[in-house]
């Protein structure tokens, strides 16, 4: 980064503070009287000056012009010849969202920045501080023209420093800003760390972070396994305690052995003597090693214990790195609440709770579109204007209210107001309209399920398409990224009343508690907030109704599910007495799972899938045991919705895992030098029948051929020491192994490398960003 660019972040960073500043100061003005009123006023002026001052050193005449007027209009405020009146209020907001979209780098097309507009906003605030237009040009000079061009600049090229007249020092933005709950202390690329009380703070690129914390889960993938490792040294310990019992039942016989062989004239012969004195040589070294084992298994234990000490202290310590206050991104929610609720007529109150709670940066970010759009709702949607609340006997201010708080691995986020709430029959009316349910479903369709049908993607009760709701996108937007943090919402309402809508998201992505699942030779993981219980019935506790199978747990009724045919995994071919249950919830609803094993729950650290199979039914993401194995968190969401038949989005057939319909036992090669890739489609092969190789890269692969061949070949393209398209054009060359069938599974999708594959020798060319595991068996169907 060159000086000029650093020095323009630098600007930017800055001014994005003060309008910040002065965004929540107007709002807090709106608010309060008297003393405190005017401090912040006087506040807010000092940092519209400093603004000014920031604007001219790098030539942005535009952003000073528009700094300068909105100084007078604060000093005339300050004097007392013009009060600060919504509407004075709204030319204010003008102008910081006029110099909001500068700092975006908008559209020079987009009408939020063009000439007349920029002339408009100068024109109202020139208008408010009763600045005439000789006076401008005089004190402006050369800054006249109202550019909103970011500057080309040089060091050398700035104008000399000169002293401002300020009757205080301006204000430190970065300690102590006005609203204490709406500091925004992070740009969408760097995170500011405070190192501790009356400490200076740092400002780190995200990049950085995820790069440590990616590598922090390493270690922890580490310890693991050393953990295994233990276990292992722990296995070969008992081994050899067993076999010191067995010698201990045998030893008599060999004391007897050992008193004739050095009796006079003992007739043992030199082979059986040499046995016995190898049997004691043995016997010696075998205790020596038991001891050695046993010592070595107390210093491992004690290695790990520290180890396992040691990475969770990094990890929580790379952890809080990341975290970042709610607060961070609730500094517009203010502002737009009061916007809408002026444009409409209605007098909101918002209050945030909560806003210190910390949260990972990552599920942060994700949550912010959710809760505008959640706020936007509930403004235009939920809470009526001052007219309605007066007719229905309510206070003229509707209250909407945003409370966040942690629950032990979980953020709960609820967003409630006092509006209408919602109303059943139109929202079941509106979805037989759209052919999201039948008449029959209608006639059984509760009022928890009636309301989730809100968060389908195109579905509003709202008649008239306006530049705030109407299209139907928004809740959808709300479940698609709640659900992408593997999160869950719920719903409650009361009709005329209120509405409350409560997100559940976890505190971190990369860390979860799951309980561990056995389903045919497969191992399963689910995340324990979603595991309401888990049950070994007897199976006489099953009854039928309505031609579904029904267990009673805990008074309630509810279906039961065998977890492999939603799946479409082989599960136990026996179905004994007793039947191992897990229950999963979402919101209201409970489904029984039966799976054919259940074991404790564990911390595993997730490995994301990738956006080639990010898209995958029912599977949430994956985690390394310590073993190497690669275990498939489920989608308890996936799992619950299409069990009850309430998959929410475009109807989809599961894919699940294939059925067993191919020739078993049948060899496949797989290539692939990702190890999620590699364990995912060794799964997916290996539950419908195929003896499963897997190779690294294609010249591991290539080695392997030369020991033995399988049936067919599926291998990644971009790999090391040896690509897909170099290994194709090797199998089909060689006489031994050109009858191999080759199947390139790839992340590459243009027709050119397409054809390039097909050249190279490859017999089918599937892409992973379309990835469909019925599709996959298929095509090796077909090739063998």
């Amino acid at each position: 980064m060159t000086t000029d660019q650093k020095l323009l972040q630098i600007f930017r960073e800055e001014v994005t503070d003060y309008l910040q500043v002065l965004n929540d100061g107007l709002l807090r003005v709106e608010m309060t009287q008297g003393e405190e009123r005017y401090g912040l006023i006087r506040e807010m002026n000092r940092v519209a000056h400093s603004m000014k001052g920031a604007a001219r050193a790098v030539g942005y005449a535009m952003i000073e012009t528009v700094g300068h007027h909105m100084e007078e209009v604060l000093n005339r405020v300050l004097a007392g010849t013009l009060t600060l009146t919504p509407d004075v209020a709204d030319t204010l907001y003008d102008g910081l969202d006029l110099i909001s979209s500068a700092l975006e780098g908008a559209d020079e097309a987009d009408d939020t920045l063009s000439d007349e507009v920029i002339e408009t906003v100068i024109e109202n605030l020139r208008q408010a501080a009763g600045i005439k237009v000789e006076d401008t040009q005089s004190s402006n000079g050369n800054h006249a023209q109202h550019s909103q061009e970011m500057p080309i600049i040089t060091v050398d090229a700035l104008p000399p420093t000169e002293p401002v007249e300020v009757s205080e020092p301006p204000p430190i933005v970065s300690s102590e800003p006005l609203p204490p709950e709406n500091d925004k202390t992070a740009s969408s690329t760097t995170m500011t760390m405070v190192l501790g009380p009356g400490e200076e703070s740092l400002r780190v690129a995200v990049r950085k972070l995820d790069r440590l914390m990616a590598e922090v889960s390493e270690l922890l993938v580490a310890r693991m396994q050393n953990d295994e490792r233990q276990r292992q040294i722990s296995n070969l310990r008992r081994d050899v305690m067993k076999w010191q019992r067995q010698w201990r039942s045998v030893r008599g016989a060999y004391i007897r052995m050992m008193r004739r062989e050095q009796e006079p004239g003992s007739h043992l012969s030199s082979e059986v003597v040499t046995l016995i004195r190898f049997m004691e040589n043995n016997e010696r070294s075998l205790s020596q090693m038991a001891r050695q084992l046993a010592q070595l298994d107390q210093r491992v234990a004690q290695d790990n214990m520290q180890l396992t000490a040691l990475a969770d202290m990094l990890q929580n310590d790379v952890a809080s790195l990341r975290m970042m206050p709610f607060e961070a991104i609730t500094g517009s929610f203010h502002r737009m609440v009061r916007d809408i609720a002026r444009e409409q007529s209605k007098e909101i109150d918002l209050h945030i709770e909560g806003a210190k709670v910390e949260i990972d940066k990552t599920v942060l970010d994700a949550l912010k579109d959710p809760l505008v759009h959640l706020l936007r709702n509930a403004v235009d949607h939920g809470l009526e204007d001052t007219h309605t609340r007066a007719i229905n006997g309510k206070s003229p201010t509707g209250h909407l209210s945003l409370k966040v708080l942690q629950r032990g691995s979980e953020i709960v986020i609820v967003i409630s107001d006092d509006g209408r709430g919602f109303d059943v029959a139109r929202i079941k009316k509106k979805a037989l309209q759209m052919g999201l349910i039948s008449i029959a479903e209608l006639e059984t369709l509760s009022d928890v399920d009636a309301r989730m049908l809100v968060f389908h993607s195109g579905f509003s009760t709202n008649d008239q398409v306006t530049a705030i709701s109407g299209r139907g996108l928004g809740m959808d937007i709300v479940r698609t990224r709640i659900e992408g943090l593997r999160g869950r919402i719920e719903v409650e309402s009361i009709s005329g009343e209120s509405t409350t809508i409560t997100l559940h998201v976890p505190v971190s992505l990369t860390r979860i508690r799951g309980v561990l699942l056995h389903l045919g030779e497969e191992t399963y993981a689910v995340p324990s907030v979603m595991v309401n219980r888990m049950e070994s019935l007897p199976r006489t506790a099953i009854y039928t109704a309505e031609g579904k199978e029904m267990v009673v747990l805990n008074e309630h009724p509810m279906p039961l599910v065998k977890l492999g045919d939603l799946l479409s995994t082989p599960g136990s071919a026996e179905r004994g007495d007793v039947v191992n249950v897990i229950v999963l919830q979402l919101a209201e609803r409970m489904v029984a799972f039966e799976v054919d094993g259940l074991y404790s729950e564990m911390e595993l650290v997730l490995t994301p899938l990738g956006k080639e199979l990010a898209n995958l039914y029912f599977i949430a993401g994956a985690a390394l045991l310590g073993s190497g194995e690669v275990l498939l968190v489920l989608d308890a969401n996936d799992l619950v919705r299409r069990a009850t038949g309430m998959m929410l989005g475009a109807k989809r057939a599961p894919r699940g895992l294939p059925h067993k319909n191919v020739p078993e036992r049948l060899r496949v090669l797989i290539v692939d030098d990702s190890i999620t890739t590699r364990t995912l489609e060794k799964n997916i092969l290996e539950a419908v029948g195929f003896d499963v190789q897997v190779a690294i890269h294609g010249q591991q692969a290539w080695e392997m051929l030369a020991e033995s061949q399988p049936d067919v070949i599926i291998s990644d393209v971009e790999m090391p020491y040896l690509t897909g398209l170099e290994l194709a054009r090797l199998v089909k060359s060689h006489p031994h192994t050109r009858n191999i069938p080759f199947v390139l599974l790839t992340s590459l999708t243009k027709p050119a490398q397409r054809e390039a594959g097909l050249q190279a020798g490859a017999d089918a060319y599937l892409v992973k960003s379309r990835f469909d595991q019925q599709e996959l068996l298929e095509t090796i169907q077909s090739v063998l």
